[in-house]
């Protein structure tokens, strides 16, 4: 495709030593430069593409944009030079062109909020697939591509990328793509120029203000999938944004879109309601209500969390006009997710009890988690827990709090500190640990620490580990090792 017919879309932009050529690969990464490439400046958290322009030239880059006028200048009569004021909007614009505007024959389902955002993408995506679809799942656990899965190292990914991956699937026929879309996405306008179908919002809790700064700007993030849907309702695409009822925000939400809205809950009013719930060691049941809507679910999954999380799915399957019995059949089959509740039933030196393992790395996924906990639990909790490094410092002692109050036993401990001294980290959870108990062991390996909690519990106990869920490593300020909590709990119970 040609230089002109790639660029031809972008907003405020101007050409220096402009010559058109036939592209053949877009880049933001100068690894990944091929000869003719255009090579997009993105600035990052921790790189700015500006500073590596020389290795784009130099690996056969012939165009840039870019933003920065000073950094592009030693270049502008080495390659065609197309500046604009934001270079993330112009990526998502270019790579559209490039890749012959693949959203435009996609549905697509996006899931944010602070919590749930990946049972939610995962429990939609199983009754899209048990109804026969085939479909592309983005998160943060893998992308997952008509059932096969690869990494994924952001939970949104650039819109290079997406739109890469949306290329691909008109390709093998697949017209279903499933979401999550994080805060940090929606800033950096990684989702820019994708048309949202379905916008799900699940809740707003406190996280990520290392980056935002304060919970209005983390809001004001979120919303912007929602305003962002306004940009594409025509006669192709009818947006709709599936709200939960129970949230404080979601009223502003509503305010801010356009968007047809069908809203979910088990508290306040709404178009698909959750009654009679029952929850207990084998699964959850409950009775759900609206739109024409009127059967009892039941799910293997654990946590009154999981009642959200799946009556956001129903609200999503049914706006994409998925057949009742193909829903409840789907959520039936579901299995827990790796490390968001799954629980573990053990049976260690004549004791039985049970583990669990969860992703809750934020106060209220954490309060959320407990709660569950002890709605289940007949005997003790202990749990096992600690706070990511250069992360949001402020919610360290909320959290210790929190645990104290719904445990018998807090085991503080590593999780990925990161370049932060795991010992300060510890410091700041205890400070709220002691306000609320006494009843508290700081154990810095993570590995001690979990063998500890297995050892102090008793038959009928739950041991909780919580923070680090599906991952399967821990980063260190010098280096990043393989850590899986389950298999530790294996290793620690085998013995």
């Amino acid at each position: 495709m040609l230089l002109s017919e790639v660029i031809k879309n972008l907003e405020n932009s101007s050409l220096t030593n402009f010559n058109d050529f036939e592209i053949k690969n877009i880049a933001v990464d100068s690894r990944q430069i091929k000869p003719d490439s255009l090579f997009v400046c993105i600035k990052g958290a921790h790189f700015d593409g500006h500073d590596f322009i020389k290795d784009a030239v130099d690996g056969g880059a012939k165009a840039v944009i870019y933003s920065d006028e000073k950094k592009f200048e030693p270049f502008k009569n080495t390659v065609a030079g197309i500046k604009t004021d934001d270079t993330d909007k112009a990526l998502a614009f270019a790579s559209l062109e490039f890749y012959h505007h693949p959203e435009k024959i996609i549905k697509i389902i996006g899931i944010t909020g602070t919590n749930g955002k990946t049972s939610t993408s995962i429990l939609i995506n199983e009754i899209l697939k048990r109804a026969k679809i085939k479909t592309a799942l983005i998160g943060t656990m893998y992308i997952e591509v008509d059932g096969k899965k690869m990494k994924t190292i952001n939970t949104t990914p650039s819109s290079l990328d997406i739109i890469k991956i949306m290329a691909d699937m008109v390709k093998q026929g697949i017209h279903h793509l499933i979401m999550e879309v994080s805060s940090h996405g929606l800033d950096q306008n990684r989702v820019y120029g994708i048309p949202f179908d379905i916008a799900v919002f699940t809740n707003l809790s406190q996280d990520h203000l290392d980056y935002h700064k304060d919970m209005e700007s983390y809001f004001q993030a979120k919303l912007k999938l929602f305003k962002q849907m306004d940009m594409f309702k025509n006669s192709h695409r009818n947006p709709i944004a599936v709200l939960n009822a129970d949230d404080e925000r979601t009223p502003e939400i509503i305010k801010n879109t356009e968007s047809k809205i069908f809203t979910y809950g088990v508290k306040n009013k709404a178009d698909l309601a959750a009654k009679n719930i029952d929850i207990n060691e084998s699964g959850i049941s409950y009775l759900a209500e609206g739109a024409g809507f009127k059967t009892e679910i039941k799910l293997q999954l654990l946590g009154f969390f999981n009642v959200y999380n799946s009556l956001a799915a129903i609200a999503a399957a049914l706006k994409l006009g998925i057949d009742k019995d193909i829903i409840i059949k789907a959520l039936e089959s579901v299995c827990p997710v790796r490390g968001r509740f799954e629980n573990m039933k053990v049976d260690f030196n004549g004791k039985k009890f049970n583990i669990v393992i969860d992703y809750a790395h934020t106060p209220d996924g954490l309060l959320k988690l407990l709660k569950s906990v002890r709605e289940i639990a007949k005997e003790k909790v202990i749990t096992v827990f600690g706070c990511g490094g250069d992360r949001d410092k402020t919610k360290r002692p909320i959290m210790g709090a929190i645990a104290a109050d719904h445990s018998d036993v807090v085991i503080i401990t590593s999780d990925n500190p990161r370049t932060e001294d795991p010992a300060v980290i510890i410091k700041e959870i205890e400070a709220g640990v002691k306000t609320k108990t006494g009843n508290y062991i700081i154990e810095e390996d993570r590995e001690k620490a979990i063998e500890k909690a297995v050892k102090e519990a008793s038959s009928g106990d739950f041991v909780v580990i919580a923070g680090k869920g599906h991952e399967t490593y821990q980063i260190f300020k010098d280096k990043t090792i393989h850590f899986d909590d389950r298999e530790v709990v294996e290793k620690i119970i085998s013995q």
